[in-house]
């Protein structure tokens, strides 16, 4: 059986046949597990294993600030090295942060986990 629990703040997960390995006095949740995208934003209410939107806001705004890094690495290389045309390589790193400020709003603004997905999906 899949049982999630949480205990000290955090989810533990869990694969057990015959359900050893729980702590005792934890609340916890029999069935499946959810989408591991957004482990880090899994919670227990209600005797429901869910994800916390704003926690999962967390999550996507990591990956975006990973993807826009991975933009700027190139750019940020001649701008340290002050190779011919470094200049310009600063005109794209504004470009590129416009890009991911757009994107942070529409991460902010979304209400629930559907238009959230969509945005990591783009």
């Amino acid at each position: 059986m899949k049982v999630a629990y949480k205990k000290n703040g955090k989810i533990y997960c869990l694969n057990t046949l015959d359900g050893s390995g729980i702590p005792e006095g934890v609340e916890k949740v029999i069935g499946e597990f959810l989408d591991p995208f957004y482990r880090q934003a899994w919670d227990i209410k209600d005797g429901k294993l869910i994800i916390d939107l704003q926690k999962a806001k967390n999550t996507v705004h990591e990956k975006r600030r990973a993807l826009r890094e991975l933009e700027f690495e190139p750019h940020d290389q001649k701008i340290a090295k002050q190779i011919p045309g470094w200049e310009s390589a600063e005109k794209e790193r504004v470009k590129i942060r416009e890009k991911y400020q757009a994107i942070q709003i529409e991460i902010d603004s979304c209400q629930n986990l559907e238009s959230l997905n969509k945005i990591v999906l783009k």
